[in-house]
């Protein structure tokens, strides 16, 4: 793994979901988001009822720990609840073996054409936010 995570989303059994914005992104307001979810056919269907946002905050130059320029200091944390969800539809790839070598395959899929891979089959062995927000 590397200093951080990226773009992440976690998948229950039970049709809830989360999605993590990258945790090297250190510029974004909205951090991640939350809800239940569906397959149809090749579509992945989210209904994100819950917002995960840093408010307030100026930008200043980013550290070490950041991909991106600027990083907002002294945000507080704000969970939205949306009184409607919002559905939002992705395109699904097949579920594939991606072989990195030296024994070591995982599962990928691309969501929206962006690229995931499967690290663990439970969900909340994943971080729940970002160590340096």
């Amino acid at each position: 793994m590397g200093s951080g995570w990226n773009d992440t989303y976690r998948f229950w059994k039970d049709g809830r979901f989360r999605f993590h914005t990258s945790q090297m992104n250190c510029s974004a307001r909205e951090i991640g988001y939350a809800g239940s979810w569906q397959i149809e056919g090749q579509q992945l269907i989210l209904y994100i009822v819950e917002r995960s946002v840093i408010e307030g905050g100026t930008l200043a130059p980013a550290g070490p720990a950041c991909a991106t320029q600027y990083e907002i200091v002294g945000g507080n944390l704000a969970v939205q609840s949306l009184y409607v969800p919002e559905k939002k539809t992705l395109a699904l790839s097949e579920i594939k073996m991606d072989d990195f070598g030296y024994d070591l395959k995982r599962p990928t899929v691309f969501i929206a054409d962006q690229q995931y891979w499967q690290f663990d089959t439970d969900p909340e062995a994943y971080p729940e936010s970002s160590p340096t927000r």
